[in-house]
């Protein structure tokens, strides 16, 4: 598997790093690709494209000390934001 030089290279930043794997079901993911405000950020708006994409891509999961893997399908953004904080704010205070 191939990784940035940015995750590769994270120990000797001597910085805690925190994997996040942000999923959600395929029904809601396409409800949410044809939302109109993605058209002015140029994100992926075609389902087929996204169907093809979530069958043949796998992600990434590498081995480090502290993951969070968490499912928006019922979550709001800000609601996952959250979550993520939650999840990051302990390490903020953990020596390298």
């Amino acid at each position: 598997m191939r990784y940035s030089r940015r995750t590769r290279n994270w120990p000797s930043r001597r910085v805690p790093l925190l994997e996040v794997t942000i999923e959600c079901e395929l029904e809601e993911n396409v409800r949410r690709l044809a939302a109109e405000s993605r058209v002015a950020h140029r994100k992926l708006r075609d389902a087929g494209v996204l169907r093809r994409i979530r069958d043949e891509v796998v992600l990434l999961r590498p081995d480090v000390p502290h993951r969070l893997e968490l499912d928006t399908t019922d979550m709001s953004p800000e609601r996952a934001a959250a979550e993520i904080v939650a999840a990051a704010w302990p390490l903020m205070s953990e020596e390298a």
